[in-house]
């Protein structure tokens, strides 16, 4: 999957949220849906890096939006921005590959 998930010092005080990895697997995410999941992510970053780094901190590491945006150095409102524009790319992306 993501294999170098480069997050410098992750807060100590980071809260799960039910977007986490962790979450999906617990609800029964297969792992080709992963897979596909992580391919889109590869095509999110050649278009947007720092909508698919949202989206890796928010999936993968459960950070917090605030947490992201102090981590990041942008606003609260850029990261809420990029991560429902992230969100809505990767779906579309990932019903093509359910319908193609």
């Amino acid at each position: 999957m993501r294999d170098q998930l480069c997050v410098p010092s992750l807060p100590q005080h980071y809260t799960e949220s039910p977007t986490t990895l962790k979450a999906v697997v617990e609800y029964g995410l297969e792992q080709d849906e992963l897979l596909a999941l992580d391919q889109a992510l590869e095509r999110l970053a050649a278009v947007d890096q720092r909508e698919a780094h949202v989206v890796e901190l928010r999936f993968f590491a459960g950070l917090t939006v605030p947490e992201i945006a102090d981590l990041l150095g942008v606003s609260r409102r850029t990261v809420e921005a990029d991560w429902a524009h992230a969100r809505a790319w990767l779906l579309r992306e990932l019903a093509k590959g359910w319908t193609g």
